[in-house]
C-alpha cells in the first residue's frame, strides 16, 4: 500500500545541486511516497551541510544530479497513515 504525505500540495521546499561547483538552489521539489510498510517519512524540520555536502558543493564529489543536500537532518517522524508523528534524528 503506498500513500503521499501531502495535505495541501505536492511539493516541498529543497536545497538541490545540480552539478555546477559552488552553485545550489532551494526550490520546490516532490513530496516523497510512501511505498511500502517498512518506509518512514520524516518531516525536516532542521538541516544542517557537513564535511562530505561541502565535498559535492565544490564539485569534487557527487553522483549524477541534481542532488539533495542536508543529510544531516532532525523532523517529526510518521511510521504509518494512522501513528502520531514523533521526533526523529
Amino acid at each position: 500500500m503506498s500513500y503521499n504525505i501531502s495535505c495541501l500540495s505536492a511539493s516541498m521546499r529543497g536545497v538541490v545541486y545540480d552539478g555546477v561547483p559552488f552553485d545550489m538552489q532551494v526550490r520546490d521539489i516532490p513530496k516523497p511516497i510512501v511505498l511500502s510498510e517498512n518506509e518512514v517519512v520524516v518531516r525536516v524540520t532542521t538541516a544542517a551541510i557537513c564535511g562530505s555536502d561541502l565535498h559535492v558543493y565544490r564539485g569534487y564529489m557527487g553522483g549524477n544530479p541534481p542532488w539533495g543536500m542536508g543529510h544531516e537532518a532532525i523532523g517529526l517522524g510518521k511510521p504509518s497513515l494512522l501513528s502520531p508523528w514523533e521526533i526523529m534524528s
